[in-house]
């Protein structure tokens, strides 16, 4: 097994090379699930590319690298920054092409439609959205980066639910800004690659989606280490939920109303009934709540208040405040493990890629075939023997939860 890289299509790396001007001092591939991952490495004074690395050289930035591990392509960067180190070595930063969707500076859109201006696209497919979007760069972009269309699952219906005003930017955004917008609505991440003829393509997996690996997680054999947790931090059982303020004319006087759950109307009503365990409550001011029996059965009344600003009618405020409640009234359950791809340690086994599910199995954390998924890979090309993969019941994006088998 070796590892090239190449700056432009000048090789500059070979770990199966004795030369000397092929060499660096470190290289770190981290691929994180959702994002563009970086390729991080050090260059000696020794190397054949010393010179265009160098921070005075100020035609580096925006350089493409790809790396392979042998005749695969395994990632595609661009350089982005470079650090000189007194003992005159280089430190040099590339971020993973997904990041070329922030080259773009898109014009204010609304994927929603505002009834009473008639205005907005009213996109409520995910694919259209997302290919509206890439359409818009596209239009920005010399050939090299423009993005083309790899995969974007059809998904479930749990899989994500875009509301009439949950898109609507009214400023101008990167396209990878307006993309990550539509990610948070989904369960589901984005990812890029290059292709063989080089072009970008971008794709959207969706969760129910997302495949299984054969290969398994165990204790005992490639679980390195593993970390079960629970947060109540921002646990509630009952939701004021408020919808969005829509003008009427009363007594011809344009008057603001703001739409609240309302148990006498009876297309909420019917769709109550399809939800048991989530009752409705009325306080003392006379405002209506819902709220979770099994739940505060257990842990009793601990109340919150929710804005879903593009529900408009009383029977999908309710249906979004029982999806809201069904994870917001659960204790946030994690588990982050890390372990080793028996397919780098000479294991005859199907390697694991970044996003796919793996089972997991521990039996003194009480864990059988627990799924979890891939969300980072740490790759030393230097010292393959320490590469490590990250796994999670969650892929995060920021602050955000972009991917699990729990979020809705």
């Amino acid at each position: 097994m070796s590892y090239k890289a190449y700056l432009n299509g000048t090789k500059f790396f070979d770990t199966a090379s004795i030369k000397n001007n092929l060499g660096l001092i470190s290289a770190v591939i981290q691929y994180t699930a959702g994002s563009a991952g970086e390729f991080s490495f050090t260059v000696p004074n020794s190397n054949i590319c010393y010179s265009r690395f160098h921070p005075n050289n100020s035609n580096y930035i925006g350089d493409y690298i790809e790396v392979y591990k042998n005749t695969t392509r395994i990632f595609s960067c661009r350089v982005t920054n470079t650090s000189l180190n007194f003992d005159l070595t280089i430190d040099v930063v590339c971020e993973g092409i997904l990041a070329v969707l922030n080259d773009s500076l898109l014009a204010p859109v609304n994927f929603g439609y505002d009834s009473e201006n008639n205005t907005g696209l009213n996109y409520s497919n995910i694919s259209d959205i997302f290919r509206y979007i890439l359409t818009a760069h596209n239009s920005m972009m010399p050939d090299e980066k423009k993005f083309y269309v790899d995969t974007i699952s059809t998904g479930t219906k749990s899989d994500y639910y875009i509301g009439a005003d949950q898109l609507n930017f009214t400023s101008p955004e990167t396209a990878l800004g307006m993309i990550e917008s539509v990610v948070d609505l989904t369960k589901g991440y984005i990812s890029a690659r290059r292709t063989a003829n080089d072009n970008l393509c971008f794709s959207w997996i969706a969760n129910s989606d997302v495949p299984t690996e054969s290969q398994s997680i165990e204790l005992g054999k490639n679980l390195i280490d593993l970390t079960y947790s629970k947060d109540m931090t921002d646990f509630v059982t009952c939701v004021f939920a408020y919808g969005a303020t829509i003008t009427t004319e009363v007594n011809g006087t344009n008057v603001d109303v703001v739409t609240t759950i309302d148990p006498s109307d009876p297309q909420t009503a019917s769709l109550m009934a399809s939800y048991p365990d989530y009752k409705y409550g009325v306080s003392n001011a006379g405002n209506v709540y819902i709220y979770k029996e099994s739940a505060v059965q257990k842990y009793g009344k601990i109340y919150t208040m929710k804005t879903f600003n593009y529900r408009k009618t009383s029977r999908l405020l309710y249906a979004s405040t029982v999806s809201y409640l069904s994870n917001a009234a659960s204790p946030f359950q994690n588990v982050e493990a890390s372990a080793v791809d028996l397919a780098n340690a000479g294991y005859n086994v199907d390697k694991i890629d970044v996003g796919h599910r793996v089972n997991i199995t521990s039996p003194p954390h009480s864990l059988t075939n627990f799924s979890l998924i891939c969300s980072g890979k740490t790759l030393n090309l230097l010292n393959p023997s320490s590469d490590e993969l990250t796994f999670n019941t969650y892929i995060k994006k920021k602050s955000r939860l972009i991917a699990s088998n729990l979020y809705s």
